[in-house]
């Protein structure tokens, strides 16, 4: 009877174990932070929701030191929740700290069901128990990996959220929601604004399948969201506020090249002069080229190879291919760049295992990077034993990602050559 019951509902049951297993090794990092302000990124949840809890959901940006926009709609609901809790609102309790973890809790699983579902298309296997089980492992190699649970779960960072927005917007798009997907990109922009790094992708693909009139559409569907959603703030006089957040979003590291990422720039960030981004990485002529402007004029030749490849790879596959590398590039080239930026190309990428296993090979090794990564930048504790970054052992892994960096974006390149000019 169980047997045949399993046969039936083959999709259900898949799912139900890779989301029981997501959740059960989440389950023991509902009350643990890591070393990064002394009780993690949570706490600076916690002081934001006490805000608006206190001086009402309009005043946030006026009463605290927020640089973030669209996420207080989440927290929100997390401060009303708390208030009936703790009407003193008493910060690091047990209760708040499991809510304010619920939101990227909720978004690891609902990516490992999107994973699920689309590996199951993606894969070649003719038998539909082998289909259910390429595409459980692929949303397991996700769902169950270390760096995912210690970025949602312990670190309590809101990648998985704004990720969810990310991968979401690109599955509307493949079938031709266009309105609908570009709404929610601009949902996951407002959260944080990493979703720009996937905006050439979606509007370069918008452009060349559906066509000009569907971009116009889906940019004035992202526009709408984006004025609703910031129109409580303009009108009660924030518009300055609100532009300072962003500008200090986008500002570069006064300090460093490098904001925590393992890349080529963190390799100069040790062995080089202690630059910074606005110094002068070359001259030419009488023109002073700075490591900022270098890194940008890199991200846009990057960009657009990567928008080569799309173009001879029109379909959900190349778009989620092409995401996968503007993630990794805005890892990579960019100056001022976070570790955690890295955590999105994981869920794009995890979905097209079932169709290449040098692919398996690489998202391997680089989610080892990226956890050893994670570990450096905010350790669980205090202890010296996890303090690698900008030490030889920390080079020697950004010498392993830079080298996966330019394997991944030759085979774009030879991709992009070999393939058949889409027809008109």
């Amino acid at each position: 009877m169980i047997e045949g019951f399993v046969r039936r509902h083959l999709t259900i049951v898949s799912l139900c174990i890779v989301l029981t297993l997501g959740a059960a090794v989440r389950m023991p990092f509902w009350l643990s932070s890591t070393n990064a302000y002394a009780h993690g990124d949570a706490i600076l949840w916690e002081v934001w929701s006490r805000a608006i809890y206190e001086h009402g959901f309009i005043n946030v940006f006026r009463t605290s030191d927020s640089n973030y926009v669209g996420y207080h709609y989440i927290l929100w609901p997390t401060s009303i929740i708390y208030g009936w809790i703790s009407p003193e609102y008493e910060l690091w309790t047990a209760p708040i700290r499991i809510l304010v973890k619920i939101p990227p809790f909720l978004s690891d699983l609902g990516l490992a069901a999107m994973i699920f579902f689309i590996a199951r298309r993606f894969s070649n296997a003719t038998a539909p128990a082998q289909r259910h089980l390429q595409a459980s492992l692929a949303a397991s190699a996700f769902v169950l990996a270390p760096a995912s649970v210690y970025d949602s779960m312990w670190w309590s960072q809101i990648d998985s959220v704004i990720t969810l927005c990310m991968l979401g917007s690109v599955l509307l798009l493949a079938r031709g929601t266009v309105g609908w997907a570009w709404a929610l990109w601009m949902i996951g922009f407002l959260f944080k604004p990493q979703p720009i790094v996937i905006l050439p992708v979606l509007a370069a693909y918008t452009f060349w399948r559906p066509g000009p009139v569907a971009l116009v559409r889906g940019v004035v569907c992202a526009c709408a969201v984006g004025a609703i959603a910031l129109a409580p703030f303009l009108i009660h006089g924030d518009a300055g506020r609100l532009g300072a957040t962003y500008q200090s979003l986008f500002q570069q590291d006064p300090i460093d090249l490098s904001e925590g990422a393992w890349n080529g720039w963190s390799i100069f960030d040790l062995y080089g002069d202690d630059p910074i981004p606005v110094d002068t990485a070359f001259s030419v002529g009488d023109i002073d080229v700075s490591y900022a402007l270098l890194s940008i004029a890199l991200s846009g030749a990057l960009t657009i190879g990567v928008l080569g490849y799309l173009r001879r790879h029109l379909d959900e596959a190349g778009m989620l291919t092409a995401c996968a590398a503007m993630v990794f590039v805005f890892y990579m080239v960019p100056t001022s760049t976070h570790e955690r930026y890295l955590y999105a190309m994981f869920a794009f990428a995890a979905p097209l295992l079932v169709r290449s296993r040098w692919l398996m090979l690489a998202y391997a090794v680089l989610s080892t990077t990226f956890m050893l990564n994670l570990l450096a930048i905010s350790p669980p504790n205090a202890s010296s034993l996890w303090q690698w970054h900008e030490t030889p052992f920390a080079v020697a892994i950004a010498s392993v990602n830079v080298a996966m960096f330019v394997v991944i974006m030759a085979w774009l390149a030879a991709s992009s050559l070999s393939a058949a000019r889409p027809r008109r």
